[in-house]
């Protein structure tokens, strides 16, 4: 997508004073010990989605270290983007959070309202146009990240503030929709975690009880993390085998609308980590316990995990592929995992730690009827994600129009 608008540097859009730019604070100035359970909210990477603050465990820190670390303060309609891991996420912060502090994962931005409108300009830093930019300008091999200097000069496509905001009128008409989709999906979600509960949980004094380290049951493979491990110049949009990004592995499975793939050679070099039909993918790093089912419906033959998930390989003699599935969904694991988490501005599950946790095992025909029971839930939920995905294609193209000045009228 190459934009028709003129196009300005970030930091000529930002407000005229001195941290209208800004990041989190070191690690030496901020420790979890200074978390507390009320006070000034803390905002972490993982609270940043794409367009979307996500409130959910949210942590606080006391009015005192926040006047100590107020530099890296926030306030209602600043951009909060991500910048290391998973960089590039940027969304708005809500009117009902008065003010807030990033941590050093994050970084602020305070657009000046006379030149740009915050929710264009944020929409647009989520377009594949600036990824690109700042892809370029991070360092860092399992770990990328970019600094505020190099930030500032990401370039934007910028229409004069009136057709911004015609701009704006229709990205939030989608918005709304996409708004009431998501209102749906969490009621889908809840319906499933209440048949979930009613089939699984309330029965659990009657099975058998094993964990992730029963061998006999499933295998936990982790991924090839040595030395041919792909570099970030390797992964193409096309090619042999695909390399699992965090994108790719959802609270409700596989979403392929952005892959990274890797050449055979390099497929072949690396040892362990390789995806079998049957397997199921859960996600350790970051946004932990996120799971997909490699099953026979997945269209591509060759597929790897990166270094931020394992793979969980069923027996399927004693363990139905979907059961386990759904047992990984349902809030009885998922609970467990967060006990159990490791790290502070990117959680991390450890296998050490996962091998631990323990579920209820039925017989197979047991498990057989749960999957039936909940199927109809989880088709429910698949055509609700099917109109996400549509809603944010709309969104996505209606920006793309904007930007190449086919969308004023």
């Amino acid at each position: 997508m190459r934009p028709n608008w003129p196009t300005k540097k970030l930091g000529e859009v930002t407000k005229k004073e001195k941290f209208a730019i800004v990041d989190g604070p070191f690690g030496t100035q901020l420790h979890t010990s200074d978390y507390t359970d009320k006070g000034v909210p803390l905002i972490r990477i993982l609270n940043i989605a794409v367009n979307k603050f996500l409130s959910e465990d949210l942590k606080y820190i006391s009015k005192e270290k926040y006047r100590e670390l107020k530099r890296s303060r926030v306030t209602p309609g600043d951009i909060l983007i991500s910048k290391t891991g998973t960089i590039g996420r940027a969304c708005i912060l809500p009117p009902d959070i008065p003010e807030a502090l990033i941590t050093a994962s994050c970084a602020k931005i305070s657009v000046d309202n006379s030149i740009a409108i915050p929710f264009y300009v944020c929409a647009v830093l989520n377009t594949k146009f600036v990824y690109s930019q700042l892809i370029a300008i991070s360092t860092g091999t399992s770990r990328l990240g970019f600094n505020l200097q190099k930030l500032r000069r990401v370039k934007l496509p910028l229409p004069p503030v009136d057709i911004q905001e015609k701009i704006v009128e229709r990205l939030d008409a989608i918005r709304k929709a996409q708004e009431l989709n998501d209102k749906q999906i969490a009621l889908g979600e809840e319906l499933f975690q209440s048949l979930s509960y009613k089939e699984l949980n309330s029965k659990i004094k009657d099975w058998k009880s094993v964990n992730f380290g029963e061998k006999e049951i499933v295998e936990i493979v982790d991924g090839d993390r040595g030395e041919n491990y792909p570099k970030k110049n390797e992964f193409k949009k096309s090619g042999y085998c695909i390399f699992l990004n965090t994108k790719n592995v959802t609270a409700n499975g596989f979403v392929f609308n952005d892959i990274d793939f890797i050449s055979k050679e390099r497929d072949e070099k690396l040892r362990k980590g390789k995806l079998q039909r049957n397997d199921v993918v859960v996600t350790t790093r970051g946004t932990v316990g996120n799971s997909a089912l490699y099953g026979e419906s997945v269209e591509f033959k060759d597929m790897r995990i990166n270094s931020g998930m394992v793979i969980v390989r069923p027996n399927t003699k004693k363990i139905v592929p979907e059961f386990l599935l759904n047992l990984i969904q349902n809030n009885l694991v998922q609970d467990k995992f967060k006990q159990i988490l490791s790290g502070s501005a990117q959680p991390q599950l450890p296998i050490c730690n996962l091998v631990k946790v323990k579920f209820p095992l039925p017989p197979l025909g047991i498990q057989r009827q749960v999957v039936q029971k909940l199927q109809a839930v989880q088709d429910y939920k698949k055509t609700l994600l099917q109109q996400k995905q549509k809603l944010q294609e709309l969104f996505e193209s209606c920006l793309d129009k904007a930007m190449k000045g086919k969308l004023v009228s």
